[in-house]
């Protein structure tokens, strides 16, 4: 959709300074100038954070092509440009979207509630989408700003777009609904999500209902009391409720609409509760608005995948990082795909594979000719394309084009690029399944997977950057592959959270890292001192916790080093200030940060050593300073010492195990990322007084049913937890371990219950969590995490 400058400062009320009045077509809405791919007909929105302000990157968008800017204030001095300056650009940009949905014909669908916002939207669209023009919000564009983008993102030929809206705090909603006037409202349920900004669940219920004031229809379930009691007086208010679910191998629900009965199969992969839940809210909408017939839903529904369908990337054992985004094409999802795969693109090692739009609605070729620019603007080497709308276009992509007939034909060209390309893009529609091309680039199946969330990694960041005073900045510790994680793709969601510092242990973890492309400044904890020409020539910076070991060095540059203190911890590190050998180093390096380690921060009752350490490690501060002749910046806590201990948040801090939403004070305000999941290859019937696995241990005092996982201590699983408390779980029910886990296998005791060949199990995640874990074998969460083997596959969400 091509917006007017001049009609968008006309609505807002801008002043505006147009030097270009030909560049005044705005296709693309940019607020962070690290995500512009072409700048042409784009507008950079100039926002203010708490920790960020988006004038201070004006310049940058600029570099990169972008002649349009929507501003509190500018410098007339500092760039040519198209100016509209407001009092405040985000309210500015809701103001102009709110115009432009009312100029709109398109049935508008607002969701909201505290969990499966974003699936019901994804799959209300998977449904519809082959039978409407419709369209859904991306990703998880629900906030003040992403709301507004996504408005602004609707075609005038659409039928139906599906609005995703998410609140944390009161006073949200009333924005976000003056700007959607949704026809009909979703309400998922109401949940524990956000608690913490409303003084209790009944004011969080009406904030929510607050997008429904106006909305001609209302649909929720009927065993949502809270949010019935609110609606009691709303003429379209419908519910649904669910009759009975039958669960066996033909599972179906017979789900009552209002007052009309229907009874769906259920495909296995979609069986759990709360999966049935948000299901259940994208048929009553189609039921109530007969866009599909009975017979068409069930098509449908067969079609669904549990899946969230939103971006999610694998990483494989060949070193290759798979972005997948197989669920939908059409031209926003495109476009912002391509946007978010740029920064894991490595020069003349990527590629993406593409397919035909999925829907026949609007002109393909327009739709490509929009996507152009930004192919091209990217570093991508080749695209493996499957259909033929791009043909028409060939001659004018400057990546490599193939084109082919369907998957089988891809099989032969991936098998040479596998072990040569570093990064991939999957982008297409659902009808041509390329899940299967993602199965065959993974090289493996794999029944067990670690899933990572992006998006409850970008919280705790938040989480603890709202903590901090202003200037101190924040060091992710990401060594040991970021906690068993993955460290190339941490890092480059760190850097897109603004992080400062980035620190790994070895020289080799932070090389790994700069030929990824990651740019921020990066310590190394246990640096070979024997290297420095490798710590010069890829900009790293080690750790000294030994001057005399520079004192025969000299360094062509003035390599920046980071000066550790041993204040109590009797680990590496300075035990004394040795005057003499920093008098000889300090012509030949910069030091750039002083820091120590506190022993025990997340124990208060050790709090007087704690002072004491501090007390030390500031008056070894100074005596090096006294010498330096000027002050690096300091720093001594960890994720435990930022919430502990505020005083000593000094010049930096560094997050670690709090990044994963594990922190023994404050857990409940973080969110987990971490959540390993196996599922069941066989079911073993036991009779009572027999035994299961190795040693005869597992004795079972009834008859009962046995599952067997793949997953075993060479997976990481610590053998201690054979005969432990641990439970695992299976749609929130809990089995315990039974006998001694192996190299390969674990079994788990489901009593009398049964569950069909391939279910899903949570081993840690939100039911179980890893603390829990940790405390059953005797350990901390870092070493199951580190203890993590390679061949779990990791898939990180929500990217």
């Amino acid at each position: 959709m091509s917006h007017d400058l001049i009609d968008i400062g006309k609505i807002i009320h801008a002043h505006a300074q147009i030097a270009f009045p030909k560049h005044t077509k705005i296709q693309n809405f940019y607020f962070d100038s690290r995500k512009i791919i072409v700048g042409e007909n784009a507008l950079f929105i100039a926002l203010k954070t708490a920790h960020r302000d988006g004038h201070n990157y004006i310049q940058q968008a600029y570099d990169q092509g972008v002649r349009n800017f929507l501003v509190e204030r500018y410098d007339d001095a500092q760039i040519d440009a198209n100016f509209l300056q407001v009092k405040d650009p985000l309210q500015a940009l809701q103001q102009y979207a709110s115009a432009y949905r009312q100029s709109l014909t398109t049935h508008i669908v607002g969701i909201t509630g505290s969990n499966g916002k974003t699936i019901v939207k994804e799959w209300l669209k998977s449904m519809t989408k082959d039978h409407h023009a419709v369209f859904a919000s991306p990703n998880s564009y629900n906030s003040q700003l992403g709301v507004a983008l996504s408005l602004l993102m609707i075609q005038k030929q659409h039928d139906f777009a599906y609005i995703e809206c998410g609140i944390s705090q009161k006073g949200e909603m009333s924005k976000l609904e003056q700007m959607v006037l949704p026809n009909t409202v979703i309400i998922t349920n109401i949940g524990d999500a956000h608690d913490r900004g409303f003084e209790n669940r009944e004011e969080k219920v009406k904030e929510k209902l607050i997008l429904a004031k106006d909305a001609r229809l209302v649909i929720c379930h009927d065993s949502h009391q809270q949010i019935r009691k609110y609606l009691k007086d709303t003429s379209g208010a419908i519910s649904w409720s669910l009759k009975s679910i039958a669960k066996d191998e033909k599972s179906s629900i017979n789900i009552l609409i209002g007052h009309r009965e229907m009874t769906f199969a259920i495909p296995k992969q979609l069986r759990s509760s709360h999966t049935i839940e948000n299901l259940a809210h994208a048929i009553a909408y189609c039921s109530i608005h007969k866009l599909l017939d009975h017979e068409l839903i069930q098509q449908e529904i067969n079609k669904l995948d549990k899946l969230n369908q939103r971006l999610s990337i694998h990483t494989t054992s060949s070193g290759l990082t798979i972005l997948d985004d197989s669920f939908s094409c059409d031209l926003e999802s495109m476009k912002i795909s391509l946007t978010s795969f740029s920064k894991y693109i490595v020069e003349y090692k990527s590629f993406v594979i593409l397919t035909d739009f999925a829907e026949e609605h609007g002109d393909t070729d327009q739709k490509w000719a929009e996507l152009l620019p930004i192919i091209n603007a990217s570093k991508l080497t080749k695209i493996l394309f499957i259909g033929k709308q791009l043909l028409a276009l060939q001659y004018k992509l400057k990546p490599e084009l193939v084109i082919v007939n369907d998957i089988v034909e891809l099989y032969p060209l991936l098998d040479d690029m596998i072990g040569t390309f570093r990064s991939c893009l999957i982008k297409g529609a659902s009808r041509y399944q390329l899940s299967k091309v993602i199965g065959y680039l993974e090289e493996f199946k794999s029944h067990n997977t670690l899933h990572i969330n992006l998006e409850a990694l970008r919280h705790n960041i938040d989480f603890y950057k709202r903590k901090l005073n202003t200037g101190t900045k924040c060091i992710a510790v990401i060594k040991a592959n970021a906690y068993g994680s993955d460290a190339k793709i941490i890092a480059k969601e760190l850097v897109q959270s603004s992080i400062d510092y980035l620190a790994v242990a070895y020289l080799a973890e932070g090389i790994e890292l700069r030929k990824s492309g990651i740019t921020t400044p990066i310590m190394v904890l246990t640096p070979d001192l024997t290297k420095l020409e490798l710590f010069e020539y890829y900009n790293l910076e080690p750790q000294v916790y030994d001057i005399q070991l520079f004192e025969d060095i000299h360094t062509k540059g003035k390599l920046k080093i980071h000066l550790n203190l041993d204040t109590g911890m009797n680990r590496l590190g300075l035990k004394r200030i040795d005057i003499q050998s920093l008098e000889k180093i300090k012509s030949r390096v910069k030091v750039e940060s002083i820091y120590s380690h506190i022993r025990a921060t997340e124990d208060m009752h050790d709090a007087e050593n704690t002072h004491r350490q501090v007390s030390l490690f500031l008056k070894q501060y100074r005596q090096i300073t006294t010498v330096l002749g000027y002050q690096p910046w300091k720093h001594i806590l960890n994720s435990e010492g930022i919430t502990n201990y505020p005083e000593y948040y000094f010049d930096a801090v560094r997050v670690g195990i709090g990044m994963y939403g594990i922190n023994y004070n404050t857990s409940s305000l973080l969110q987990i990322t971490h959540r390993l999941e196996s599922e069941i290859i066989q079911i073993k019937e036991v009779s009572l007084g027999e035994t299961v696995g190795y040693g005869a241990f597992g004795k079972v005092n009834q008859s009962s049913h046995i599952a067997i996982l793949p997953l075993g201590y060479a997976d990481g699983i610590l053998r201690s937890l054979s005969l432990s408390s641990y439970r695992v779980c299976i749609d929130k029910r809990y089995y315990p371990i039974i006998g001694k886990i192996s190299m390969d296998q674990m079994c788990i005791n489901l009593g009398n219950d049964q569950y069909p060949i391939g279910t899903k199990v949570e081993i840690f995640g939100k039911q179980v969590t890893l603390q829990q874990m940790a405390s059953c074998a005797d350990t901390i969460p870092y070493e199951i995490l580190c203890s993590l083997s390679a061949r779990i596959k990791r898939v990180f969400q929500n990217a």
